[in-house]
């Protein structure tokens, strides 16, 4: 990796890698004008430790080159900001699958989400540039912005082809005032190869030492040039497999820990069914008796309520160290001179990708819910326990009283908040799904009329459709008609949807969510739950900009020629997402919880313009 410092010029053995650099790599977010002036500084000798003037640090036939960060071309590499760069051989080397894995070990750089990511992932890979969060770091291909997944515009570099990558600019100082407020945390600029002519064929194989979880990675790329070099057309075709690791796999994350002491933890919501309820107190009959407890859990064996203890669920075996991916990526690169003054490029990519993520056992997570006082699963025991009878005599507390009857019985329901883990139910699995695609074509060339002056106008369009499936959840209106299953003489026999709110008739399915294992097969199946939300992203763009310099004959004596670069953009982007009619309901969802649609829509115009005047 190389960096390239403020206002100096870089080694001449790393910029003769980018003599072939034509494309240009700047994007604005600037509704003004801005103004760079930029000092020519010296290049110090790594081994001799001497100055060396800068302009000697660059090889006289280099072509014009654009750094990240500015659209002035020049015949120097040199940045107002300091640009880090990574290039193929460093992807190679590292037998990276995602360029994110070479991204994120970077000083400036934090892991965003990406395959150690479980809890909270979407089904993509981001980049967090300074810790600012991804939506403000910026993702360009080739100079230009890239389409986002979600609404906030962040992007997933899953789409990138890793085997077509020439090198990766990350550029973290001053690049809010060229690209705009999405690029307050940075800018990481992947630059393709597009002038790539024959075939290569690329597979990686990663294996942990322990385990067996590996990972595969396959590419195809095919390259020819046009009889007269006038042009190239380059083809891409990936595909990529990673197993998934869970923490159970591995001691040192098999077992839930506290922040505060690295003592064995968990969580309160556990699978005997606990009660949140504020200082319940039993002293009679035959029963556990305890003082007044906030929480009290329920004896599997027999029903009854007693102290909760320090038992807790461990929920780490279930989740996942790393998330299993597969991914199908196709792309296409291509660029013809039809003049000296007019070259035509075009670029098309797609990919299509699944992830899943795996969290413990849904729950009912302290929500409250109603207990009936005739509930067929309530002994005698936890009958006076939640209905304020502490010493087991039926002198029941007049609160619980709900239907006004003047007495606490049969009607009347105590409301509290309830941690039973289900873990019948199975563990809640997410499976994303993601395609994406993004068509950019345009013209560029040297303006014949203006010596050292060219032009690019392009126009692309780019559309993401995320897709999410969320099994094994509860559905919060279904634990409660379980909890209201009353005695015979309340509803004999009846049934709802397989549940029975009575006696165990034929074709009834009863089942308690007190006590370890009370849920049966088919209670649990009818408490179960799936929701799905689709999020679809367009973006469109078209922009144009001009940059040259001005020659020998406007400049500062003794110096190099001014540089400039003008340019608008026009920028639509429309993100819309559309949760099922329970993701979107509070309280039906109890472990994925809820959300609400989007549908959100700008556009943007914007001039923008850049001087550089070396002093």
């Amino acid at each position: 990796m190389a960096v390239c410092p403020p206002n100096a010029a870089m080694p001449a053995a790393r910029l003769q890698g980018y003599s072939q650099v034509k494309r240009t790599t700047s994007r604005v977010a600037l509704a003004a004008l801005v103004f760079a002036g930029s000092v020519t500084a010296t290049a110090q000798d790594a081994q001799q430790g001497q100055a060396v003037p800068a302009a000697a640090a660059a090889p006289t036939d280099a072509e014009e080159i654009v750094v990240t960060g500015s659209r002035i071309k020049r015949n120097d590499l040199q940045a107002n900001s300091p640009v880090q760069i990574i290039g193929a051989d460093e992807l190679t080397l590292t037998a990276t699958v995602n360029a994110e894995d070479v991204i994120r070990e970077l000083p400036q750089a934090i892991p965003g989400i990406s395959p150690g990511v479980n809890n909270g992932n979407p089904g993509v890979t981001t980049v967090n540039l300074r810790g600012l969060d991804d939506e403000r770091t910026l993702v360009l291909v080739d100079g230009k912005r890239y389409v986002g997944y979600d609404s906030e515009g962040i992007v997933d570099i899953n789409n990138i082809p890793t085997s077509l990558i020439e090198r990766v600019d990350v550029v973290t100082g001053g690049a809010s005032a060229v690209y705009g407020s999405d690029a307050i945390a940075g800018v990481v600029n992947f630059v393709l190869k597009d002038n790539f002519e024959g075939a290569q064929f690329d597979y990686d194989y990663v294996n942990a030492l322990r385990g067996g979880e590996a990972t595969n990675s396959f590419s195809a790329t095919f390259g020819v040039n046009a009889p007269d070099e006038r042009g190239n057309v380059t083809l891409f075709a990936g595909w990529t497999s990673r197993d998934a690791v869970s923490q159970g796999d591995r001691s040192f994350s098999e077992k839930s820990l506290t922040t505060a002491d690295g003592s064995v933890g968990g969580s309160s919501t556990d699978t005997n069914g606990n009660i949140l309820c504020g200082g319940c107190s039993y002293t009679g009959g035959a029963g556990p008796n305890f003082a007044a407890q906030n929480f009290v859990g329920f004896n599997s064996a027999n029903g009854d309520l007693i102290e909760r203890g320090a038992r807790r669920f461990n929920f780490n075996p279930f989740n996942l160290l790393q998330v299993p991916e597969e991914r199908y990526q196709a792309t296409a690169l291509g660029h013809y001179d039809i003049t000296e003054w007019l070259t035509f490029y075009a670029n098309f990519t797609f990919a299509q990708t699944q992830i899943d993520t795996v969290i413990a056992p849904s729950g009912t997570f302290f929500s409250e819910f109603e207990i009936p006082f005739d509930s067929i699963f309530l002994t005698t025991q936890a009958q006076s326990v939640l209905f304020g009878d502490t010493t087991g005599t039926g002198a029941y507390d007049p609160a619980f009283d709900s239907d006004g009857s003047g007495t606490v019985g049969a009607g009347d329901v105590a409301t509290y908040p309830i941690g039973r883990r289900t873990i019948e139910v199975g563990p809640r699995i997410t499976r994303n799904r993601t395609q994406a695609w993004q068509l950019v074509a345009g013209f560029k060339g040297d303006i014949a009329f203006l010596d050292g002056w060219s032009y690019d106008f392009s126009a692309q369009r780019g559309r993401t459709e995320l897709s999410r499936v969320f099994e094994n959840d509860l559905s919060g209106p279904r634990v409660q008609d379980i909890l209201d299953a009353s005695s015979p003489t309340i509803n004999p026999g009846a049934v709802d949807g397989g549940i029975c709110h009575g006696t165990a008739a034929a074709g009834c399915v009863v089942g308690s969510i007190f006590g370890d294992n009370s849920l049966n097969a088919g209670a649990a199946g009818f408490i179960a739950l799936s929701i799905n939300e689709e999020i679809y992203t367009t973006q469109d763009i078209v922009h144009f900009d001009v940059s040259g310099d001005f020659g020998e004959s406007f400049k500062i004596p003794g110096a190099s020629p001014i540089g400039a670069s003008v340019g608008a953009e026009w920028r639509r982007v429309q993100s819309d997402s559309f949760p099922d009619d329970c993701y979107s309901t509070p309280d039906c969802s109890l472990g994925f919880g809820s959300t609400t649609s989007v549908r959100n829509e700008f556009n943007v115009k914007e001039f923008f313009g850049e001087l550089s005047v070396p002093l």
